[in-house]
């Protein structure tokens, strides 16, 4: 599945709550958006009320064999669903990347499992693991893609409206570094103090 539209699958199944893939694969060089699709995706699947229990979040390179296989295998407690994310994929250990490879042969109904690669070149050995989940490649933002953000986030964040001009300049002083975008655009809300956002 090419990468936009396993965007707004994965999208689509935050906004309903479900239905969520077995296992997703989240990769590709943009972080700041890998991180916010992570939070949301967590933020649908995991009830609060139990988060506690049924929500694990562990690096990859610092799992053995054993702790992953009781993690995959631990039932959820008091919800329809438990959430493992893993960080770090690629750099897993041999033998822990085989007890996630059995794994993902035969899902449990009842985990939604979060691979997280970080940004960089990709590895060979990725590419099994993201055949065998929904991955989703958060490349870094331009042209119309980097505008509607730009206008989604002064909305979503502030309640402000930025016209096309500020965005194109704004998109001009600091380029697609999404953070500093977001920093900037924060800055200049609070300066309009609710009034559009213009040249």
């Amino acid at each position: 599945m090419p990468a936009p539209d396993a965007e707004k699958v994965l999208r689509k199944a935050i906004r309903a709550r479900g239905p969520f893939a077995p296992a997703y694969y989240l990769h590709g060089a943009d972080d700041y958006l890998k991180e916010h699709a992570l939070r949301d995706l967590i933020a649908s699947a995991v009830d609060p009320a139990t988060r506690d229990f049924n929500l694990d979040v562990r690096i990859g390179p610092e799992l053995d064999a054993e702790i992953l296989g009781s993690l995959l295998g631990t039932p959820p407690m008091m919800a329809d669903r438990r959430v493992v994310v893993l960080r770090d994929v690629p750099a897993m250990k041999k033998d822990t990347r085989a007890t996630l490879e059995r794994y993902l042969a035969h899902p449990a109904p009842d985990l939604l499992l979060v691979m997280v690669a970080p940004a960089g070149e990709a590895k060979k050995s990725e590419e099994d693991l993201r055949a065998r989940a929904l991955a989703v490649e958060f490349a870094p933002l331009d042209g119309d893609r980097l505008s509607k953000w730009i206008t989604h986030h002064a909305k979503e964040q502030h309640g402000a409206t930025i016209t096309p001009g500020a965005c194109v300049m704004l998109h001009g002083a600091v380029g697609n570094d999404l953070p500093a975008l977001a920093a900037e655009i924060d800055k200049l809300a609070s300066y309009t103090r609710g009034e559009a956002i213009d040249e």
